[in-house]
């Protein structure tokens, strides 16, 4: 299961990267952290199971949810 980019995410939820990596630093969305790349920072990740858990926690529509479980079985 490969993990999810902010990006990502952003284009499953059909929102903006800004508002996807808020929702992520802020913990809405449970993520991890790994070393930063060239400037440094750490780049955070989602596995796509805790995305999953988040569309079931809001009640987001069942498309989004089935693309999220696609995304579980890879």
């Amino acid at each position: 299961m490969t993990p999810l980019t902010a990006r990502e995410i952003a284009d499953i939820l059909g929102t903006t990267l800004v508002k996807a990596a808020r929702m992520i630093r802020e913990g809405s969305i449970k993520s991890y952290s790994l070393p930063g790349g060239k400037d440094l920072r750490p780049r955070r990740y989602v596995n796509p199971t805790d995305l999953l858990d988040f569309v079931v926690s809001k009640g987001l529509p069942q498309a989004i949810a089935d693309r999220v479980l696609k995304l579980t079985k890879e």
